[in-house]
């Protein structure tokens, strides 16, 4: 499971297009209020996976129809993120597919830009 943070977000649906189970909605849409929390509270404990470099398990296909997979599956255990990553950033500035400037990045650039 993989978790996106909200100030790393920059609302460009590029994980929506990449998400192979259709599982990964926009905040405003009424089936991801459940989730809003847990990507907030996960995304700062769990390391990032800013690439796709093989994270996804094996038997993944066999789980892709299964429903009630959260109940019986999901562990506040952190996976291994970016295992084998060219670069390993704390936190990302960008999104990694289309380039657009997320939150922390626009409030980063903003602080430099002040303090300069």
């Amino acid at each position: 499971m993989l978790v996106i943070s909200p100030l790393e977000c920059v609302v460009c649906g590029c994980c929506i297009e990449a998400c192979p189970v259709d599982a990964i909605v926009f905040d405003i849409e009424p089936r991801a209020r459940p989730w809003l929390e847990l990507n907030k509270k996960y995304s700062t404990l769990w390391p990032n996976v800013t690439f796709d470099g093989g994270q996804t398990p094996a038997d993944a296909d066999q789980f892709r129809s299964l429903s009630g997979k959260f109940e019986r599956y999901f562990s506040p255990d952190p996976g291994e993120g970016d295992i084998g990553s060219p670069v390993r950033p704390a936190r990302a500035s960008a999104c990694n597919r289309c380039d657009g400037e997320t939150a922390l990045g626009r409030m980063m650039r903003i602080i430099r830009k002040f303090w300069s």
